[in-house]
């Protein structure tokens, strides 16, 4: 770290009760106890801080600088949908292309478009899988996503029965399951399907 600087790193948790694969602890008290605790481990956080900075060598009466604009400008920013797409395409592949969860995927990617309504969501192999084990991964994936979408902004209903949560409800979405290795060839596709935009249709499903 270089002398007169000092950098402080913050974590954003979700909701954890909204989220299951995201968890923290949550601990409720009296009021005063929490004042008292709060003066308390304020006092010992600040000293703590304090002795970090010295040996840094943060030296300048201003430690902690408000972002610039330009830091905030460089972050992934919601669009007119209350959606950060950044984040949400990360999430997908963290919890949806994980070897210990999912041993048989590689990755996926994704395509959005807002302004024709369409989604593609190709789902890549790196093991052989039956037709009916992809169908029931295929339906993890758009649900989770649609879970995404309503963990950034609520007001976009949950996937339930009879559909796939309002803001999927508004897109045509295709789906492709594929070995990575032959992802071009046609012949080699485990599974493919398209949900219609504006109507249910179940996944796997003869139209």
């Amino acid at each position: 770290m270089q002398e007169g600087k000092c950098e402080v790193f913050l974590t954003f948790f979700q909701n954890p009760y909204k989220n299951p694969r995201l968890s923290a602890r949550i601990h409720s008290s009296g009021r005063k106890e929490d004042e008292k605790r709060m003066k308390k481990y304020g006092k010992k956080f600040a000293a703590l801080l304090l002795c970090a900075c010295m040996l840094s060598g943060c030296t300048e009466s201003t430690i902690i600088n408000p972002p610039t604009e330009d830091i905030l400008a460089n972050l992934p920013q919601p669009t007119d949908e209350w959606l950060v797409w950044e984040q949400l395409w990360d999430d997908m592949s963290r919890f949806y292309a994980d070897p210990e969860v999912y041993p048989f995927m590689d990755s996926i990617e994704g395509e959005v478009d807002t302004d024709n309504r369409t989604l593609r969501l190709v789902m890549l192999t790196n093991q052989t899988i039956t037709r009916e084990e992809a169908v029931e991964y295929v339906k993890e994936v758009v649900e989770g996503f649609a879970e995404l979408v309503h963990e950034q902004n609520n007001d976009y209903t949950e996937p339930g029965e009879g559909t796939y949560g309002s803001y999927l409800d508004m897109y045509e979405i295709y789906l492709l399951v594929a070995p990575k290795d032959t992802r071009n060839d046609a012949s080699t596709w485990i599974f493919e399907d398209t949900l219609p935009k504006d109507g249910y249709k179940e996944i796997g499903a003869e139209a």
